[in-house]
C-alpha cells in the first residue's frame, strides 16, 4: 500500500480507537520556520492534523462516511473534506436561521 493508503488507514484507526475526551487534541505538527523547501511537507501534516482531529469525533453512520472519503480520496484537502461533509450532513441548518 502507499503513502495514500497508509493516510486513510492512519485516520481510520485512530477514530476507532480513541476514546472521546474533552479538550483532546492530536500532537500539533512541527513548527514551520520558513523554510522553502519544508512549506509542502508543513502543508501535508496541518491537512493530516485537522482531518485526523475532525474524524476522531465521528461516530457510527458518520465515521463509516469518513471512511469511505478517505478511501477513495486518500489526498483529500481539509476544506474538500470539510465540504463533502457539509454537503452530506449540514442540511437544513441555514433554513432554521437564528432570530
Amino acid at each position: 500500500p502507499g503513502r495514500e493508503s497508509a493516510l486513510s488507514l492512519a485516520l481510520t484507526h485512530a477514530a476507532q480507537t480513541a476514546p472521546v475526551v474533552v479538550g483532546h487534541q492530536p500532537p500539533s505538527p512541527e513548527l514551520f520556520h520558513g523554510e522553502l523547501d519544508k512549506c509542502a511537507g508543513f502543508l501535508t501534516q496541518l491537512t493530516f492534523f485537522s482531518i485526523l482531529f475532525f474524524v476522531q469525533l465521528l461516530r457510527d453512520r458518520a465515521l463509516q462516511w469518513a471512511q469511505a472519503v478517505l478511501r477513495s480520496h486518500p489526498e483529500i484537502s481539509y476544506p474538500d473534506f470539510l465540504s463533502k461533509f457539509k454537503s452530506v450532513f449540514d442540511k437544513g441548518s441555514e433554513a432554521a436561521g437564528f432570530g
